[in-house]
């Protein structure tokens, strides 16, 4: 295998190879850097709060059931005065979703979407009538 160098133009009979280069022509210099020390801040959170930030939450029917149809785990139902809030695992995905969801681009099983929608108004029911 013959290659050119790109200096000279001439070739070279020997491919070059990374076991070829000398540790010589490779210097590493150290800088000195500054740290500095800010003043520690304290966030006290709950353990409701950090229990909620590893969920996402949402109170529409019709979103919660493509969200379950999409494969998103669910966690179960809260409710807060008359109003019943789906909760689901919060996972990355549920951004592209919902981009996918309101743009009217999302594609999933149409009968399972249906079956999730009936079940997600039983769970409703459901929460309301057990609080």
């Amino acid at each position: 295998m013959e290659m050119r160098s790109l200096q000279s133009g001439a070739k070279n009979k020997k491919p070059l190879s990374p076991s070829g280069i000398k540790k010589g022509n490779l210097s590493l210099s150290r800088q000195t850097t500054k740290v500095l020390k800010k003043p520690k801040t304290l966030f006290l959170i709950s353990a409701h709060e950090l229990d909620m930030s590893l969920k996402y939450k949402t109170s529409d029917l019709y979103f919660s059931a493509y969200l379950k149809t999409a494969g998103v785990r669910f966690l179960g139902t809260e409710r807060e005065g008359s109003k019943v809030f789906f909760l689901f695992e919060k996972t990355i995905m549920i951004r592209d979703l919902k981009r996918e969801y309101f743009n009217r681009t999302a594609k999933v099983p149409a009968l399972t979407f249906v079956d999730e929608i009936r079940s997600m108004k039983s769970l409703t029911y459901m929460t309301r009538t057990d609080s």
